[in-house]
């Protein structure tokens, strides 16, 4: 998650997205579905979950959004499934191989508060894969020269 601006507004966003975004047994988690009894939860799809927030936070003053990527992983069949609001791809290596970009479109959570336009995907992962994740600080950081880091650069350094 990155959340865009600086000073209280955008500590205030994060903070309250720390909450919102806590464990899915939290009744208070935007992350599960809790029956009427408080007995159990239906853990969201990431899908899901994307426009669950976007439908909460599409709409807040001072036009602050947020970038987003989402998964959920499957301990038995390893099957990770995933969604991005406008955050940067993940990063995904098989055993002894090269990374490979895993890019979702979708917009940043906020930024279009009428539509819930997310995609998902999934992928297996293997025994001795690697998986990373990022944002754009990363790759905009320039050197001395004022070049930037880029994702070219990123995935060489992998």
């Amino acid at each position: 998650m990155d959340v865009t601006g600086e000073g209280v507004p955008a500590a205030l966003l994060a903070t309250t997205l720390n909450r919102v975004m806590s464990p899915a047994a939290d009744p208070q988690s935007i992350l599960a579905e809790h029956d009427e009894k408080g007995a159990g939860y239906r853990l969201l799809a990431p899908i899901e979950v994307a426009g669950k927030l976007n439908q909460r936070f599409g709409r807040q003053e001072g036009k602050q959004f947020f970038t987003l990527t989402y998964g959920v992983l499957n301990l038995e069949s390893r099957e990770l499934r995933f969604t991005s609001a406008g955050h940067t791809p993940l990063l995904h290596q098989r055993a002894g191989g090269s990374p490979a970009m895993l890019d979702v479109p979708g917009f940043p959570i906020g930024m279009s508060p009428d539509s819930n336009d997310f995609s998902e995907q999934a992928i297996t992962l293997k025994s001795g894969d690697r998986l990373f994740v990022y944002s754009d600080g990363l790759t905009d950081t320039m050197n001395a020269d004022g070049d930037i880091f880029g994702a070219a650069q990123l995935l060489e350094a992998i």
